[in-house]
């Protein structure tokens, strides 16, 4: 976004050249371009839209710009700032679950309901629950009754148990699941905006996909994308958009709440676009990686786009609390209330005084040795002005040169040259066969498949050191991974995170993935004995204390003042109606005939009150009965230092410990002050050591590859939030020419979906520390044997007061 007179920049990609030309020294210049268009290739081989500019060289940075292999030709690519992916978006209709009735209406329905018997009616009377017996019941057998009360009150606390739930549950019915279904079994409309970059792509897979007039027609590309974000909230017309992410995160919130529907398409990262061999690329690169270690990357995100993934997940069992059952106490009152990113860019201004003399440096720069680096403009004595400096035929051709020269390196075919691979197995994410001649899992698999794909033959290297090392003082690995790429034994490292100090030995190939550094301990679980009383709030239990007084002194009076004016004598105290009118709000049906006196409203009022309670008493009450609880010890390096006695323990030469080594945070460093960092040299030895330690260890770990290891000795379980977030890479010898082919196979691997499918395959399914989502499921009996087993060992002590009754009356006889 712009600001004052558009000489300014703001918003996450703004803000983060902002702190690059600050952290850097150089002149930030925006142009505001006024087309939103990104632009495409022409017929002629030129470019339209930003690219265009970027052809021309007439600007040295494109913000934001998704990352396709077709376009790597024209621009390079610099670090990754997050990844998106491209979905269909919807406005957001709910609708309540009708099935959920239908449930209801069945149980009542196989309770049955038959009017020749009064047995019938009135136990089915007391299995809704309903109180009141004629008198002329109450001379039966005292264990049916009994028998029918508790059968009557487990029934209704069952059903109960999730009615609330399912009565304010809303459902989202996806009306289809890929672009297939959507335009052969919808009738929704596809809009596409045609200024974004993946508009060459989506036009050429989608429309050469569905050739038919009908089903091509209801494709359409639109100029505007706010155009297509009205025409989707509208709410008339049936329309989808096919949109990035995080573009529907930060433009949906002026409009509506667009939801994403269905599967993703062409999952990529999202970053800058900056000339063919600008020879300030790797400067850039790396305070990008900078600012994503201190987590200005992250703040800024979680600012400007504030988009989480998976928002769906459903909420955990809470407290039900005033607002939740206020109406209750409304209606016993009779109180009414009123429930009442513009395309742009920017140039990188380098001031050219004299432009004879750039003139010449160039032509004897081109003399010397290849050009990296030719841009500005020039001046043109015909039409009196400046223009571009390849607008020139002998620069252009100059240019064409430098770009086939790239290209080359690009498309380069290795004709079955040898590829040194050295690696240590880490499970699942690399492993050896073959005795070490073969690889496979995540990163094996991706690399064998590049060697494929660039002819190439992987020479794979099995290191003994299972680590990437660690420097001396004179900055020397003596051994690891890194050591090996230093004496030039290896041109590949598969697994590096992607951080500055490295940065000197190891060229970045392009991401994998992103990760988080994380701490991970044994968690105690424990169930919550209070269970019963963190159902309702503080304030709930009060109301409905003070409800309970009320009524029963309600009822109390209205007996009274009606023997007073009858002039016969109460034969029930206020005592007595305490004590029945508790047993009512407990779902005891029994009053005596004695309490039948008060007034009827104020007994209608009682039964509505207990019912209401008693429901949105049992509406959480299986949830908070299997509830357990895992509080982890810390969330964070200074509660873990402060208010526990952990130990922190890492690997020594990962990342976790160069962190350790090399930062300036208080925290890390009064860790290795007060002595409560430990480092292993296998990680066989740390695992060990705190699953048969008594003492309390924390495992500072990547996430992926404790995910991909799964449960190794014992099961350890993440605390706290993630301390660090990092690229993982693979770490490319700096003697190695053709990086860019490299980089350009790892492109393609990302846009056709296989490096998500190999991640999910070796890493995501092996997570064994996945939390299982809550479903709502029937009620089993293990579930409510524990209720039973309260009433059975009620019914125990009843019988054994009956029979110390029977002697005592025995013997006084």
């Amino acid at each position: 976004m712009f600001y004052e007179n558009d000489t300014k920049l703001t918003g996450i990609c703004g803000e983060i050249w902002n702190l690059l030309a600050y952290h850097l020294n150089f002149t930030l210049k925006p142009v505001k371009y006024e087309e939103r268009n990104f632009g495409e290739r022409l017929d002629n081989g030129s470019y339209s839209g930003l690219m265009g500019l970027l052809d021309r060289n007439e600007t040295e940075v494109i913000l934001r710009t998704g990352y396709y292999s077709f376009r790597a030709n024209l621009f390079d690519y610099t670090t990754p700032i997050w990844n998106t992916c491209l979905a269909g978006y919807i406005f957001q209709t709910e609708r309540f679950g009708n099935h959920k009735r239908k449930k209801k209406l069945k149980l009542l329905e196989a309770c049955g309901y038959f009017t020749f018997n009064d047995h019938f009616f009135y136990t089915f009377s007391m299995m809704c629950g309903q109180g009141y017996l004629p008198g002329t019941f109450h001379g039966q057998n005292k264990i049916l009754s009994l028998s029918k009360s508790i059968f009557s009150w487990l029934i209704i606390l069952a059903f109960s148990s999730n009615l609330i739930y399912r009565m304010a549950h809303r459902t989202m019915k996806p009306p289809f699941s890929n672009l297939d279904s959507l335009l052969n079994k919808t009738k929704y409309n596809v809009l596409v905006f045609k200024g974004a970059i993946i508009y060459e792509l989506v036009k050429e897979n989608i429309e050469n996909s569905y050739r038919s007039y009908e089903l091509s027609n209801r494709i359409h590309f639109v100029d505007d994308p706010n155009i297509m974000y009205e025409e989707v909230c509208n709410g008339g017309r049936l329309f989808a958009m096919l949109e990035n992410q995080d573009k529907a995160a930060s433009r949906s919130k002026g409009f509506c709440e667009v939801i994403p529907v269905g599967s993703n398409y062409y999952e990529t990262w999202v970053g800058f676009a900056v000339p063919k061999r600008f020879p300030y690329k790797q400067i850039i690169d790396v305070s990008i990686t900078k600012l994503r270690e201190v987590g200005l990357v992250h703040r800024l995100k979680n600012r400007w786009l504030q988009f989480t993934i998976n928002n769906n997940a459903r909420s955990p069992f809470k407290t039900i609390d005033m607002d939740q059952v206020r109406l209750i106490f409304i209606m016993l009152l009779y109180v009414k209330k009123r429930c009442h990113c513009n395309f742009s860019r920017c140039t990188i201004l380098q001031v050219s005084t004299f432009m004879r003399e750039l003139l010449l440096l160039v032509i004897v720069h081109d003399l010397l040795r290849p050009v990296q680096s030719v841009n500005g403009v020039i001046w043109d004595s015909k039409v009196e002005d400046f223009v571009p400096i390849f607008s020139v035929p002998g620069f252009a051709a100059m240019n064409q040169e430098r770009l086939s020269k790239s290209r080359k390196q690009e498309t380069h075919n290795f004709q079955g040259e040898i590829v040194k691979f050295a690696y240590f197995e880490e499970k699942n994410l690399i492993n050896g066969r073959a005795n070490g001649t073969r690889i496979s899992g995540v990163i094996g698999e991706i690399w064998n498949i590049l060697s494929e794909f660039l002819n190439f033959t992987l020479k794979p290297i099995h290191s003994k050191d299972q680590t990437l090392g660690y420097a001396n003082e004179n900055g020397i690995y003596p051994r690891g991974l890194i050591r090996l790429i230093q004496r030039n034994e290896t041109d590949v490292i598969p697994r590096v995170e992607a951080h500055p100090k490295r940065f000197r030995f190891v060229q970045f190939s392009f991401p994998l993935w992103k990760t988080s550094l994380r701490l991970y301990i044994r968690h105690e679980v424990k169930h919550l004995p209070t269970w019963m009383l963190k159902l309702f709030s503080r304030k709930v239990w009060f109301a409905i204390l003070f409800t309970y007084f009320l009524l029963s002194v309600c009822s109390y009076l209205s007996q009274a003042v009606g023997l007073k004016i009858a002039r016969k004598k109460s034969q029930a105290t206020l005592n007595d109606y305490f004590f029945y009118n508790f047993g009512m709000i407990c779902g005891q049906s029994y009053l005596p005939n004695s309490l039948n006196k008060s007034s009827r409203v104020v007994e209608l009022w009682l039964g509505l009150f207990s019912c209401l309670i008693r429901t949105a008493f049992g509406a959480l009450l299986i949830g908070y009965m299997t509830q357990i609880s895992t509080t982890p010890p810390f969330h964070n390096l200074n509660s873990l230092l402060v208010g526990t006695s952990y130990n922190i323990f890492a690997l020594k030469g990962s990342l976790p410990d160069l962190i350790f080594q090399l930062s300036t945070e208080p925290d890390y460093q009064n860790t290795l002050k007060y002595k409560r960092y430990v480092v292993a040299e296998r990680m066989e030895d740390m695992y060990k050591t705190i699953c048969s330690s008594r003492k309390l260890y924390a495992v500072y770990q990547s996430e992926d590859i404790k995910k991909a290891g799964g449960i190794y000795f014992c099961r350890l379980n993440p605390a706290g939030a993630p301390l660090f977030t990092v690229w993982i890479v693979s770490g490319i010898s700096w003697n190695f020419r053709y990086k860019r082919s490299i980089d350009i196979g790892l492109l393609k691997l990302y846009e056709v979906g296989f490096i998500k499918l190999l991640k999910h395959r070796w890493i995501e399914s092996k997570n064994v520390e996945e939390e299982k989502t809550n479903i709502t499921e029937p009620i089993t009996m293990e579930q409510v044997y524990l209720i039973l087993y309260v009433f059975h060992g009620g019914l125990l002590i009843s019988f054994i007061i009956l029979l110390l009754e029977h002697l005592v009356f025995y013997f006084n006889k």
